[in-house]
């Protein structure tokens, strides 16, 4: 049997997540769940983000998504899987409650940057789409 690749916690958490939601998400959007995930489900391993032309970026998770890509971990969904299982208890609980909490909006790019846009307005605040968000916009120029 092939070992996984090494990966450290928070690109396992990562990893773990991309086998939840699938590899079809854009990067927008994988960017979006993360900052969800990272300040309403606190754990080890998150990600620190800053405002930024499509809301919240961090360049650790951009980072982290490369080495999975460059390891070829991103399109195999039993390696994905794996890491999934390797995590903690707690971690697998985490990912759980967010994707239960948030299943209505996960696959839908707009309402997931409106929510995320409305309820941390701070990372709007160099947006080069806020436009398309009025209440966020408010909130962001109040």
């Amino acid at each position: 049997m092939k070992t996984l690749p090494s990966l450290i916690g928070r690109q396992k958490l990562l990893a773990s997540y991309l086998y939840l939601i699938g590899s079809k998400v854009g990067r927008t959007l994988k960017f979006k769940h993360m900052l969800l995930l990272a300040k309403e489900f606190r754990g080890n391993y998150n990600y620190d983000f800053i405002p930024y032309k499509y809301g919240a970026y961090s360049f650790t998770m951009d980072n982290d998504l490369s080495v999975l890509e460059r390891k070829h971990i991103l399109e195999n969904v039993e390696i994905l899987k794996k890491y999934y299982l390797s995590i903690s208890d707690e971690d697998k609980q985490r990912l759980v409650d967010f994707f239960e909490n948030y299943k209505s909006i996960l696959k839908n790019k707009d309402k997931t940057i409106k929510l995320t846009y409305e309820k941390y307005p701070y990372f709007a605040i160099n947006s080069t789409i806020i436009d398309r968000y009025p209440l966020a916009k408010r909130k962001v120029t109040t």
